[in-house]
């Protein structure tokens, strides 16, 4: 049994319980399945009662929950930024690690690294070779999208003029992720259709919903 479910649940469901609120039978079953043990862990990690670690539960929603955890397990788990553009350029970097976040910070590699226009045409080239090496195809269906990527080059280049490029790299990074992150921001500029076609994938193409400024 899932613990998300059975914190949701807002009612006891058996009727031996009856009588009992919420908050009483989800600490019952926190102790019964889970023991005291991980209990006190869950007071030392938070600092709160047993009373008020539920209220903040249910308070939050699931994103939020997310973001609340994320942070803490991304930079124990991810690659430092340098490592990851050798691995990128030398093509060794697994499929499964060239993901949004990847992109972004080899996007922003480069763009610390050389002019925007110096830097689309070595992404250019090197997320086509990658994408070669690794098994895709760049087609008018796949593989590298020309639009996205000039897209997101003007994005991290706008970020570093009203950011202090002195900073650590990995701190970069961290800031440009929170700021621009969301797989989604392209679409604030995009209708859909436009930024999924053959065009756009091919050939730049001007926003249709929002001027880049």
């Amino acid at each position: 049994m899932e613990l998300s479910r059975v914190l949701s649940w807002s009612r006891p469901p058996l009727k031996a319980f009856k009588g009992w609120t919420g908050t009483h039978f989800k600490t019952f079953v926190i102790r019964e399945f889970l023991g005291n043990h991980l209990l006190n862990i869950c007071r030392q990690v938070t600092g709160m009662n047993v009373k008020t670690l539920f209220k903040e539960v249910h308070g939050l929603s699931r994103s939020a929950l997310a973001q609340r955890r994320t942070p803490r397990w991304n930079t124990l788990m991810e690659q430092p930024v340098q490592e990851l553009v050798q691995s990128f350029t030398s093509c060794t970097l697994p499929r499964s690690e060239w993901n949004h976040h990847a992109h972004l910070k080899i996007g922003l590699w480069h763009v610390l690294h050389a002019s925007p226009v110096e830097a689309l045409e070595k992404l250019r080239d090197g997320i086509r070779i990658y994408n070669a090496a690794t098994g895709i195809e760049n087609t008018e269906s796949q593989g590298y999208h020309e639009t996205i990527t000039r897209f997101y080059v003007w994005i991290i280049h706008g970020f570093l003029q009203i950011t202090d490029r002195t900073q650590p790299i990995e701190d970069l990074a961290a800031e440009l992720i929170a700021r621009h992150g969301e797989r989604s921001l392209p679409l604030q500029y995009y209708c859909r259709a436009l930024l999924h076609s053959i065009a756009a994938r091919l050939r730049w193409q001007a926003p249709d919903l929002r001027l880049l400024e």
